[in-house]
C-alpha cells in the first residue's frame, strides 16, 4: 500500500539510533514510563528533527504530563512534517482543548478532518464543542 510505501522511504532516513530511542520510548509507555519515554523521543527528534512521527507521539507524552505549551510546539512541528497525517493535528486539537483553548481546538479539528475526513473523534470533538454551554 501506499502509506507502507511512504513509511519505508520515511523512515529509511532516519538514523538507526533515532529509530531505537523511538522503540525504546515506546516500551517505556507500555511500562507507563512516561519520564524515560520522553527523554528517549526528545533524543530521536534531536538525531532526526525531520522524524514526526516521533514528534507526534513526544506531543502526546507532554500533554500527557500536563505540559500543553511543549505539546503543542511538538505537535505543530509533526503536523509541518507529515502534512497527510491527521494524527497531529487531532493531538493538537486535544492539546488546546484541555487547555480551554477552544476556539484553537475547534481550527485544529477542522484540520484534522481536511486531512482524514471519517476522523471518528475530530468528528466527535466538534459536536462537543459546539454544544451550547
Amino acid at each position: 500500500p501506499k502509506c507502507q510505501e511512504f513509511e519505508d522511504h520515511y523512515f529509511g532516513a532516519i538514523p538507526e539510533r533515532a529509530l531505537r530511542d523511538y522503540a525504546d520510548a515506546q516500551r517505556d509507555l507500555e511500562k507507563r514510563d512516561v519520564e524515560a519515554a520522553e527523554k528517549h523521543l526528545e533524543h530521536a527528534v534531536e538525531l532526526a528533527p525531520q522524524f514526526a512521527t516521533a514528534w507526534n507521539n513526544l506531543g502526546t507524552v507532554l500533554l500527557a504530563k500536563g505540559d500543553v505549551p511543549g505539546a503543542v510546539q511538538a505537535l505543530k512541528r509533526a503536523a509541518e512534517l507529515s502534512p497527510d497525517d491527521a494524527s497531529p493535528l487531532y493531538n493538537l486539537g486535544q492539546a488546546y482543548e484541555s487547555s480551554g483553548q477552544n476556539e484553537a481546538a475547534v481550527e485544529a479539528y477542522k484540520k484534522t478532518l481536511e486531512r482524514d475526513p471519517v476522523h471518528a473523534g475530530a468528528k466527535a470533538a466538534l459536536e462537543r464543542l459546539s454544544k451550547p454551554k
